[in-house]
């Protein structure tokens, strides 16, 4: 091989400083000088189409990533009941039962029961969010209202039918009532629904005339 050839090896073969590309064709330059036939040809095809791959990779865009997923949360309804036991019953009422004696009270302790009599509909109305009563000495009316779901519905009505309640469909609910007369004098109770709302009051010694129908109001309308 002639000196000029060589000069052109020797060049191309200082590879320890030069870029990847600058390596490669050194690589092929050197086989071809050398003699190196078809191994010359690829690896200069090798050494001039490399460096567009690895543009083409730098330059691709990283694969997105998956966007997170709304997370869902579930926000209860607010209520449609009154905030305290003053707002469950109209002026009218209020001062009807004034005049009669009775004094309007919440959270009642005394040796009644409020809401109901029977065991198993109190264990219902245990959580209710209203307990209200308008008693004096020897009577009272004592009211629980409570937001129940479809479950504790049913196992209410299904208690009230089983215990002989008469059934009534009024002010756009169903109202379930009994009277009876005990040895202290009349009593009896009534228990009223709609859209998962329960009024439930025990009374004894006085029912009040549209009681229950006044509180319905009060709520709904």
């Amino acid at each position: 091989m002639e000196n000029h050839e060589l000069d052109w090896v020797t060049r191309f073969d200082e590879t320890a400083t030069k870029p990847p590309r600058s390596r490669a064709l050194t690589a092929a330059l050197s086989a071809l000088f050398g003699g190196g036939g078809l191994t010359a040809v690829a690896l200069l095809v090798t050494a001039l189409t490399r460096p567009a791959e690895e543009e083409a990779a730098a330059t691709r865009a990283p694969p997105s990533s998956p966007a997170p997923s709304a997370v869902q949360t579930t926000t209860a309804p607010p209520s449609m009941l009154p905030a305290g036991c003053g707002g469950l019953f109209s002026e009218p009422m209020t001062l009807t039962l004034e005049q009669l004696g009775f004094e309007l009270g919440s959270g009642y302790e005394g040796p009644w029961h409020s809401g109901s009599a029977d065991a198993e509909l109190r264990a219902l109305l245990h959580d209710a969010e209203l307990d209200c009563h308008w008693t004096d000495e020897a009577a009272g009316l004592l009211t629980r209202v409570a937001e129940v779901d479809a479950l504790e519905h049913a196992a209410a009505v299904t208690r009230l039918e089983s215990l002989g309640f008469t059934q009534l469909t009024e002010h756009g609910g169903t109202r379930y009532f009994v009277e009876r007369e005990a040895a202290t004098g009349p009593t009896g109770e009534s228990h009223f629904f709609r859209e998962g709302v329960w009024i439930a009051t025990h009374w004894l010694g006085h029912g009040q005339y549209g009681y229950t129908a006044d509180m319905v109001r009060s709520v709904f309308d």
